[in-house]
């Protein structure tokens, strides 16, 4: 496993935030519809991963708490709504 990959840690500000931009956006795709927590989090915010285009829209997620994880896991015990994949 990498820890320090140079190309992604050198890049000029502007590069560093378009590229979190862009993975920020691609997990709110593949998390959304997938994970009843964070779908649930985000529809009651009145959000969908389309509303999010840059790191400026942080602000707009839903802040999650440990309570809100742990009141999530007794929901749907063993492992709760905030899954996104099935069990391996």
């Amino acid at each position: 496993m990498i820890f320090y990959d140079e190309a992604i840690e050198t890049l000029p500000r502007d590069e560093l935030r378009a590229l979190q931009s862009e993975r920020l956006c691609a997990l709110l795709d593949q998390i959304y519809g997938n994970n009843q927590f964070y779908t649930g989090r985000m529809e009651s915010a009145g959000l969908t991963p389309t509303d999010v285009t840059s790191l400026d829209d942080l602000s707009n997620l839903p802040f999650t708490t440990k309570s809100d994880l742990i009141n999530a896991q007794t929901a749907a015990e063993p492992f709760g709504t905030n899954a996104t994949y099935e069990e391996l």
